[in-house]
């Protein structure tokens, strides 16, 4: 998991696998809804070689925007729970 901000907005990366998934949405039980949404290819990031899911938060949360559908999230998050 890796934190940043950059002035109104908050990053948050995690594995893209279920315990990743589960952080997240943990996450987002805290903060709301992200305004963003992306998957990371494995490779893309060396912290992450694996692959990441980038969520933000800042800005207008009506423009939110996902490339990752946040139900996609959900459905990995509950292999952690299994």
């Amino acid at each position: 998991m890796e934190q940043r901000s950059t002035g109104p907005q908050d990053t948050l990366l995690v594995t893209s696998g279920p315990v990743g998934a589960l952080v997240l949405i943990g996450e987002c039980v805290r903060r709301g809804m992200p305004t963003g949404l992306d998957a990371r290819s494995a490779g893309e990031l060396p912290e992450f070689p694996e692959g990441a899911i980038e969520a933000r938060w800042g800005g207008d949360p009506a423009g939110a925007e996902y490339s990752l559908p946040f139900a996609d999230v959900v459905q990995l998050a509950r292999y952690a729970l299994a």
